[in-house]
């Protein structure tokens, strides 16, 4: 039931203010279901006007890349576009304008826009637990994925991890046991070619 609309989420009849925030359910006079409609207190709560930008009033004034009939009120860190008081998008203490907010939100550049991120983390342990089990019976399938999750694990130890946990702990732990692994199958390996060669 969305507070913007208020109205029945299945017949759409607009809602009574008796509705509003009942404390049991009250039906819908469309069509009689039974509901309770909660709207928080921010939905009564008067809007302040949003800012318009300023008209250019002197012909020596700079004006938006925007919107040329506004006046310009700073530059954007980005591109270095003149933005007026509409187009201007402050984040973490910069100035930028809406192309460059969306190119940095595609590119992954501004990470407080960030909304999902590769576990690379979680991927190098993954693969270093995978290969534990099969050093013995399987030490080239070790082999390789013991080297697959020491280069990620190289690769990516500068990028952020997860969003929640910012430690390199799971990357401390993959490099350990990709390492136990290497020498492990490599160990394996050297012992099967002494057979084959020494063995008649």
């Amino acid at each position: 039931m969305g507070a913007a609309s208020l109205t029945c989420d299945r017949c759409r009849t607009r809602l009574p203010a008796s509705a509003l925030n009942s404390e049991g359910l009250v039906a819908c006079p469309g069509c009689f279901t039974p509901l309770r409609f909660v709207v928080f207190p921010a939905y009564y709560r008067a809007h302040e006007p949003a800012q318009t930008g300023e008209k250019l009033l002197v012909e020596d004034e700079s004006s938006c890349y925007y919107h040329p009939t506004k006046k310009a009120v700073v530059p954007c860190d980005g591109c270095g576009r003149f933005l007026c008081a509409l187009c201007d998008v402050e984040l973490n203490a910069k100035h930028l304008c809406p192309k460059c907010l969306e190119a940095g939100k595609e590119k992954k550049t501004i990470e407080s826009l960030e909304n999902e991120r590769p576990l690379h983390d979680s991927m190098a342990l993954l693969l270093a637990v995978i290969g534990l089990p099969l050093v013995f019976c399987a030490p080239y399938i070790t082999l390789f994925l013991a080297s697959a999750a020491l280069y990620i694990s190289i690769r990516h130890w500068k990028k952020p991890v997860s969003m929640i946990n910012d430690h390199r702990g799971l990357y401390i732990v993959a490099i350990l046991l990709a390492v136990v692994e290497l020498g492990l199958a490599l160990m394996i390996f050297g012992l099967l070619i002494v057979g084959i060669f020494f063995n008649p």
